[in-house]
């Protein structure tokens, strides 16, 4: 599912840097919370988050389910 999203609107860059992902996993189920593992935290910007979380919605079928999108860099561990 997030290679797909990412394929079809790959996420704009400012700084000449471009945003990784390198993986997600969903972390706990009420609610639904998705953990995505990127390069840079500061690089996603609010409507991207969006977008994956609508494109999580249609995926998954969690139309009218809050969720909770967290992003964690590789300095995070």
């Amino acid at each position: 599912m997030l290679r797909d999203a990412v394929a079809h609107h790959p996420p704009k860059s400012k700084t000449g840097r471009q945003l990784r992902f390198y993986y997600v996993t969903q972390a706990e189920t009420e609610p639904p919370t998705f953990v995505f593992f990127v390069n840079d935290t500061e690089m996603v910007h609010f409507t991207y988050k969006r977008y994956l979380e609508n494109r999580i919605r249609e995926f998954h079928g969690f139309l009218g389910t809050p969720l909770r999108l967290l992003f964690r860099s590789r300095e995070d561990r």
